[in-house]
């Protein structure tokens, strides 16, 4: 009799265990979700997605300005170029402590497009070595996505490409 309540014990025990055990799966797994959709999609400030076949770019600028109220202000600019038909469209999204801004602009002139890039992501606040750091990176992406993109040969079947851009 006392073995019958000892394996009763036991699966009990079991079925407590088994239990948290399925919690804990579902807990982990809606961490998970919930990390990896916090993640800006997945997109680090220092990565260029380019897409062939969609003609698109995705890149992103950030800034860090010192303000003597409040520490530090991050100034977040994630920007997406498409081209359709012969007319370039960007979108950019400025994400800041104090501010959130959408600019959505097209034109047929892709210099242009990069022109308004920089002249939508300036500030008064960031220095002139900031200026130019992200001056060499709108031209680095500039020019992937003419070699990558408007220039591939079989851009139909191309997988999207991922470039890693690192600042001098």
């Amino acid at each position: 009799m006392n073995k019958s309540v000892n394996s009763g014990e036991k699966h009990s025990s079991n079925e407590k265990h088994s239990k948290f055990s399925g919690w804990k799966k579902v807990v982990t797994g809606v961490a998970l979700l919930w990390a990896l959709s916090s993640c800006d999609n997945g997109m680090k400030p220092n990565e260029i997605k380019l897409n062939p076949e969609d003609q698109s770019a995705k890149f992103r600028i950030e800034y860090q300005f010192s303000e003597w109220s409040a520490g530090y202000n991050v100034v977040d600019y994630d920007i997406t170029i498409h081209k359709e038909w012969d007319t370039y469209m960007w979108l950019i999204e400025q994400n800041g402590d104090y501010v959130q801004k959408t600019v959505n602009v097209s034109s047929d002139n892709l210099d242009k497009v990069f022109d308004e890039i920089l002249e939508a992501s300036d500030s008064e606040q960031i220095t002139d070595n900031t200026r130019a750091k992200r001056d060499a990176k709108v031209q680095f992406v500039k020019d992937a996505y003419k070699k990558h993109v408007l220039d591939a040969k079989d851009w139909k079947n191309s997988d999207p490409i991922i470039l890693k851009y690192k600042s001098k």
